[in-house]
């Protein structure tokens, strides 16, 4: 299968994955925020844009850039693939 078809796939499993977690978040039951997170990760992990914009977002908001630091440090142990996803994102230290 070629890069490029292979892109699209994930990245339309990633938008329906999105999608149908929104939908369901509200439900009695937790699959909506268990969706919606692994649809996240395939959407950041696939899209460089979407890397990009989250990128400049967490520079930009140092409060939840913060969180998403101590989230990272906390799932390097038990979800690797989405602790090493969101550190692609993480807007560089700089030291002056």
């Amino acid at each position: 299968m070629s890069a490029k078809i292979r892109y699209y796939i994930q990245l339309s499993i990633a938008w329906v994955l999105v999608i149908a977690g929104t939908l369901i978040l509200f439900s009695p039951f937790p699959l909506g925020a268990l969706t919606l997170t692994l649809g996240l990760t395939l959407l950041i992990y696939t899209s460089e844009p979407f890397q990009q914009k989250l990128h400049d977002y967490r520079r930009s908001h140092h409060g939840i850039n913060q969180r998403l630091v101590q989230m990272e440090d906390k799932l390097e142990r038990r979800l690797r693939i989405i602790s090493h996803t969101l550190q692609k994102t993480r807007p560089q230290v700089h030291d002056e």
